[in-house]
C-alpha cells in the first residue's frame, strides 16, 4: 500500500517537473527575443541622461525620451510579444522625426 502510494507520488512529481523544465524553456524563449530591443533602449536611455552633463541646456533631454517612450506604450497595439515592441520602436521613430 506504502509503496504504491510513493509510486503513484513519484509519477505525479515526475509530470511536474516536465511541465515546469518546458515553461523554463518559453520563459527563457520569450526573454531572449526581447533581448535585442532592450539594449538599444538601454543605450538611448543613458546617453539622453548623460547629455546633460555635456550642457545644462539638454536637462529637460531625459524627460523628452521618457515622455516619447510612454507614448510609444500607450499607443502601440496590444498584440503579440515582439511585434508590439517593433510597434513602440517604430513610433518613437516616427515622434522623433516630428520633432
Amino acid at each position: 500500500m506504502l509503496l504504491d502510494f510513493t509510486n503513484a507520488s513519484w509519477f505525479c512529481w515526475q509530470a511536474k517537473v516536465v511541465v515546469a523544465e518546458q515553461t523554463e524553456k518559453d520563459i527563457d524563449a520569450t526573454r531572449l527575443e526581447y533581448v535585442p530591443v532592450a539594449v538599444r533602449t538601454q543605450i538611448l536611455f543613458f546617453c539622453v541622461s548623460d547629455l546633460s552633463n555635456v550642457d545644462p541646456m539638454y536637462q529637460y533631454s531625459l524627460e523628452w525620451f521618457l515622455c516619447i517612450f510612454m507614448a510609444g506604450l500607450a499607443n502601440s497595439e496590444k498584440a503579440g510579444r515582439i511585434s508590439t515592441v517593433a510597434h513602440i520602436h517604430r513610433t518613437m521613430s516616427v515622434q522623433r522625426e516630428k520633432t
